[in-house]
């Protein structure tokens, strides 16, 4: 049975599509089956990865009714693409019953067939993020090490803590994982000092730096790991990736013995 991540913060521009399109990468590398939701309008990781191209499933027609496989991007990854018809769509959700509840009863339709089911979501917490969190076992959120990045985030933690105590009570952080830091900054390291001091044991040890290769690597439609797999950025992935490893191990442990 399938794992299901959501990567989320209602900021934009913090690392969730570049931790998601990696995390998925990564993971189909050590041969894990992976199917990845992009629940952006934007479509930034179906573009990145390729999933644009293909007549795949969409995330829309996933949610409406719509027949169909996800696209396979690689072997081991496939993705139900996201895009511009995700507009609007909180507002047709909205109207449905048990409109929270709408991907996790659909899911089940793939939860077989994946080790990992990771869903990208927009820079906001209305329906989509809502279902993507009612569907998913556990949470990641990213954070840039900037302070302007921290606004908002004890809103994000409180809508958290609010899903996990109502809606989705086996929701679970699996860690905040710290992105675009620049430890030439003093400023980094305050306000990774700040984050730590906050979330304590729940942030991940490895910190993602800052650097061009990310839009290099998009700009050719490849993961960071394909790309270049010996830059400091790509290392420090595949070093969050076994720290997600390790994390769910623990947690799937815990479970079982309580």
């Amino acid at each position: 049975m399938a794992i299901s991540i959501v990567i989320i913060n209602q900021k934009g521009g913090v690392g969730k599509t570049t931790t998601a399109v990696n995390l998925a990468y990564g993971l189909s590398l050590i041969g894990k089956k992976v199917l990845v939701f992009d629940l952006d309008a934007q479509g930034n990781l179906s573009s990145w990865l390729g999933a644009i191209e293909k007549s795949g499933l969409s995330v829309y027609d996933f949610l409406m009714g719509g027949e169909g496989r996800p696209s396979s991007v690689r072997e081991g990854l496939d993705v139900i693409a996201g895009g511009q018809e995700l507009i609007g769509l909180d507002q047709e959700l909205a109207a449905r019953p048990a409109k929270e509840l709408v991907l996790k009863n659909k899911l089940v339709t793939f939860k077989a067939d994946y080790d990992f089911i990771l869903m990208d979501t927009p820079p906001s917490l209305g329906i989509l993020s809502l279902n993507a969190l009612v569907a998913s076992d556990y949470y990641i959120i990213p954070v840039q090490a900037e302070y302007l990045a921290l606004e908002g985030l004890a809103h994000l933690v409180n809508n958290l803590r609010l899903i996990t105590e109502t809606v989705n009570k086996n929701l679970a952080c699996l860690g905040v994982l710290i992105t675009m830091v620049d430890n030439r900054l003093l400023h980094s390291k305050q306000v990774i000092l700040e984050i730590e001091q906050v979330f304590t044991n729940q942030v991940f040890k490895t910190k993602i730096p800052r650097s061009i290769k990310v839009s290099e690597a998009a700009s050719y439609s490849k993961s960071l790991l394909e790309y270049d797999p010996i830059s400091p950025v790509s290392q420090a992935y595949f070093s969050f990736i076994s720290e997600v490893l390790e994390r769910v191990r623990l947690q799937s442990l815990k479970a079982v013995n309580t």
